[in-house]
This record gives C-alpha cells, structure tokens and sequence, in this order.
C-alpha cells in the first residue's frame, strides 16, 4: 500500500500558481502552466475562472466534474 501525503492547504498566488501544503509540513508553490497543453483532461484549467475554482477533496486537488 502507499503511503502518500495529503495535502491540508491550498491558497491562490496568482496566474496558474498555488501554494500547497502537506500533511508532512512540506510546501512549495505549485506552477500549474506546464500543465495546460497536455491533452483534453487539462483543457478545462486554461479558464482562469475556472482555475480559481480549486479545493481540497480526499487529500488532493479537484475542481470538480468536467465533462469533456
């Protein structure tokens, strides 16, 4: 079984970066723009709106149902 780490906090920084927090006390911020191009799944993030719509769900990132 993994053990991964959960993330505890998610705060917007600015265009497509947000600082995230672990479980562990591990934080870094998180760029997400490399991340736009890279199929149909991603396509909905180049929103900005839409970006902004993130949160925590399971101990990880979500914004919610898309369909595609």
């Amino acid at each position: 079984m993994w053990n991964l780490n959960q993330i505890i906090e998610l705060n917007y920084k600015k265009d497509y970066i947000y600082h995230i927090k672990f479980d562990d006390g591990v934080e870094h911020d998180i760029d997400f723009t490399s991340y736009l191009g890279r199929g149909k799944v991603f396509q909905p993030l180049t929103d900005i709106n839409f970006f902004l719509k993130a949160k925590i769900e399971g101990g990880t990132i979500t914004w919610g149902m898309v369909w595609i």
